[in-house]
């Protein structure tokens, strides 16, 4: 695997020195008792299956030679506190009362090895995702650096080195009784990663962070396919419920777009952003979305420079007063994505004539094999779309969905459970 593109600042900050004094106490610190491990000692009665369970970790620990990797010695111990701590999460549901004082403990213990060892998850930003290259798609980059979604990425080492091993893209939508809903979009582990609890512990982490939100419920939408059976898996252990449906982006190839009469009237009816000047193309669209009460991450803090695709956004009406507006951008991967689509009140008959032009534009600027993307708001819109491009492919989804529980689990009883399992897990493993 290639070595992360980062300074020898960043770089020392993965890397712990055995030399350093702080060594010395992040050793000690992770073999004393964290809250589950107490837990389940005074539940079971049992002192001598904690020292077992102990014990495994510390022989994991003198397998590596400390002088040589420390980082690594040290991650393995702390991987496997955090795998107990978040077994524990799952038993009684994440979002139950108990659960989310495991997630607490779990967030504890990672904090911990961090202060002294350098990062296990780091959020992802412009600045850093170059160390994340090999697990986020050119288009999810886009999306982090434009504030479209939020992204954190597990880093973990081999040797001396550190690497971006994984990633996780979510962002922050509203169900139909207007209550926060974190929908996670990207999950991906480097393929030599994976198998080692990494798309599990980013799910838990992304858990914590609805957690202390106060976000009562979190999606994940994944293709019937490949990875379908890992999803599936991971998201069981954590009390996710799934249903299946339609994935309300669907795709058009602008070669399967027919260049009907139709299409080419709605272009005159329009104005593309080209043929206005950059400051008065960007004052209509603020002012517009503004006013329309659209608080997606163009109307935030600004319009970025360039990622409006002014040769096919267009509006109905004057710059001053737009009608209606589409606004679209082309990811790196060549995909052009419709960011926004909409009308003034009483004016929504026009949405039909802002597709068809922008569909003619994108005829005459783009090749054939170019690819389109649409997010479907309303049912309305949907059937539209359908009409006027019946071509359209759409992807089959399952989706995970998991919410606070309605009566939470009683402790003990999941304590002992759980204590066996684990018991045996443990022997197995000597």
């Amino acid at each position: 695997m290639k070595k992360p593109d980062i300074g020898k600042e960043e770089l020392d900050s993965f890397i712990l020195d055995p030399s350093r004094p702080e060594y010395k106490e992040l050793e000690d610190a992770f073999f004393k008792d964290v809250e589950p491990w107490q837990l389940i000692a005074a539940h079971a009665g049992d002192e001598d299956i904690l020292d077992e369970i102990s014990g495994h970790y510390s022989r994991l620990y003198e397998a590596y030679d400390r002088s040589k990797h420390p980082r690594e010695a040290l991650e393995w111990v702390c991987t496997a506190k955090l795998d107990v701590i978040g077994d524990m999460a799952a038993r009684f549901n994440p979002f139950s009362s108990y659960g989310k004082e495991m997630l607490s403990q779990y967030a504890d213990c990672r904090r911990e090895f961090e202060r002294k060892a350098g990062y296990l998850t780091s959020n992802i930003s412009k600045n850093n995702a170059g160390i994340f290259s090999s697990v986020i798609s050119a288009d999810i980059r886009d999306e982090i650096e434009t504030g479209k979604c939020f992204a954190i990425g597990a880093i973990r080492s081999d040797g001396n080195d550190s690497y971006g091993v994984g990633a996780l893209a979510y962002y922050y939508d509203e169900d139909m009784d207007g209550e926060t809903v974190l929908r996670v979009k990207w999950l991906y582990v480097d393929e030599d990663w994976r198998k080692r609890g990494i798309a599990r512990a980013l799910m838990i982490e992304i858990l914590y962070i609805a957690s202390v939100k106060n976000i009562s419920a979190v999606s994940v939408d994944f293709e019937v396919g490949e990875y379908q059976n890992t999803f599936g898996n991971i998201l069981t252990q954590l009390h996710f419920d799934f249903s299946a449906g339609v994935s309300p982006e669907s795709a058009l190839t602008i070669g399967d777009v027919s260049r009907d009469n139709k299409l080419s009237g709605y272009a005159d009816r329009t104005t593309v952003f080209s043929e206005l000047a950059d400051i008065e193309a960007s004052e209509a669209i603020r002012r517009f979305l503004e006013k329309n009460g659209y608080k997606g991450f163009l109307a935030g803090s600004g319009i970025k420079e360039g990622y409006i695709d002014k040769d096919t956004s267009c509006f109905i009406g004057k710059p001053e007063a737009p009608e209606g507006m589409l606004l679209s951008h082309k990811y790196p991967s060549g995909r052009i994505g419709i960011e926004y689509a909409g009308c003034i009140n009483g004016k929504e008959d026009k949405i039909e004539i802002l597709f068809g032009s922008f569909i003619t534009e994108a005829l005459y600027k783009y090749d054939k094999n170019t690819e389109i993307i649409f997010n479907t708001a309303d049912m309305d819109t949907g059937i539209m779309l359908d009409e006027l491009f019946p071509k359209q492919k759409v992807r089959f989804l399952i989706e995970g969905v998991l919410v606070s529980p309605e009566k939470d689990r009683d402790i003990t009883k999941g304590i002992v459970e759980y204590l066996v399992e684990g018991y045996r897990r443990t022997k197995d493993m000597e």
